[in-house]
């Protein structure tokens, strides 16, 4: 996709990055060639400390979904075979 080198009145567009904010603990961003270009490319780095820790997945949320399933696919598997054996 082209980008429009000028603005309506003429004026040549200045591009430039900026880090707005991080949502990752411990990450950063570094920029090359950002000092307000008009042509050419902006190289993004971005780079996370050593050591994050992953958040936890999973907690007792899933069991209870789980037992939840397991019991209704039960009870499903009672009520089908009694009604298997009520009309033979």
């Amino acid at each position: 996709m082209a980008i429009n080198p000028k603005n309506d009145s003429g004026q040549p567009y200045r591009y430039t990055v900026e880090e707005t904010s991080s949502s990752v603990a411990g990450a950063s961003a570094s920029y090359t060639n950002d000092d307000g270009i008009q042509t050419g490319e902006i190289t993004v780095t971005n780079t996370l400390a050593e050591g994050y820790e992953l958040p936890e997945t999973g907690g007792s949320g899933t069991i209870v979904h789980l037992a939840v399933g397991l019991a209704t696919a039960a009870v499903s598997a009672f009520a089908l075979l009694v009604r298997r054996r009520h009309t033979s």
